[in-house]
């Protein structure tokens, strides 16, 4: 009888053996299917970051252009307003010289030519009558009036004001600005 105990206890032994072992393989892959899919959680992880990283790096890199893109617009803003300055400058020089007074008489008169009344007024910057023509100064049939708040040029109007022409510097200036810019711009290569 105790061969037959110790074989029952030695089955059972094996069959404990052998249940632990299933259990071993078992969780071998339970561990496995776990670990397999952690690698993977963990993989997208690390690509979800780096992809976040890299759009972030691509948006301080867009900020800093739209930045530097700013900072030279304002630079190159001044450097139209400087160069304005300047010019201003330059006419109020100009102003002294007699191909300003040729240009001034020559212009009023075909402006007054463009009006076609019969009685005009002549707006000139403060100044600027005496660089007249004697002919247009003592016509009686003109009103000149030197008050005008322009560096240069002039304004003929009609008499009842129906019919203006401005031909001031600001007003030449301000109708050419974009194509003055466009030279400019182009002639120093900053488009």
């Amino acid at each position: 009888m105790k061969d037959l105990i110790e074989a029952i206890i030695l089955e059972a032994k094996q069959k404990a053996r052998d249940i632990v072992e299933k259990a071993k393989e078992e969780g071998k892959g339970y561990v496995d299917e776990v670990n397999k899919k952690w690698d993977e959680k963990e993989k997208e992880l690390v690509d979800k970051i780096a992809k976040e990283a890299e759009e972030i790096e691509i948006e301080k890199e867009s900020w800093a252009n739209l930045e530097a893109k700013r900072i030279i617009e304002r630079s190159k803003e001044k450097l139209f307003n400087k160069f304005l300055s300047d010019l201003s400058e330059r006419v109020v020089e100009y102003k002294k010289t007699k191909a300003y007074k040729d240009w001034l008489n020559r212009n009023i008169r075909k402006a007054m030519k463009d009006i076609g009344a019969r009685t005009v007024v002549i707006k000139l910057p403060k100044g600027d009558k005496t660089l007249l023509d004697s002919d247009l100064l003592n016509a009686k049939n003109i009103e000149v009036i030197d008050d005008l708040d322009t560096i240069a040029g002039f304004i003929v109007q009609s008499k009842i004001g129906d019919e203006i022409i401005d031909a001031t510097f600001e007003e030449i200036l301000n109708s050419h600005m974009f194509e003055i810019k466009r030279l400019f711009f182009d002639e120093l290569d900053l488009k």
